[in-house]
């Protein structure tokens, strides 16, 4: 349960929507990009795809537009920046 690996009381999660407009889905997919912008930075770099099935996404396509809505900024400008 989402809830549970957040540290979070099942009441708790479900408020959450409620007092900051961020849902169970919108949690999972910042979790989703936090795990991928830690593989990034990681020493020995992997490919995009394979951070993108690492991390959770569908593709490597869906990975880069949600990385880009999320983040204000394409993948490749990210990386050149950190």
């Amino acid at each position: 349960m989402i809830s549970s690996r957040c540290g979070a009381q099942p009441l708790h999660a479900g408020m959450m929507k409620a007092t900051s407009w961020c849902g169970s889905a919108d949690v999972v997919r910042r979790m989703r990009l936090d795990h991928a912008r830690n593989l990034l930075c990681a020493p020995g770099f992997r490919s995009p795809a394979t951070i993108a099935g690492v991390s959770g996404f569908a593709d490597e396509r869906n990975f880069y537009r949600v990385f880009r809505q999320e983040m204000g900024m394409t993948l490749e400008f990210w990386a050149e920046s950190v």
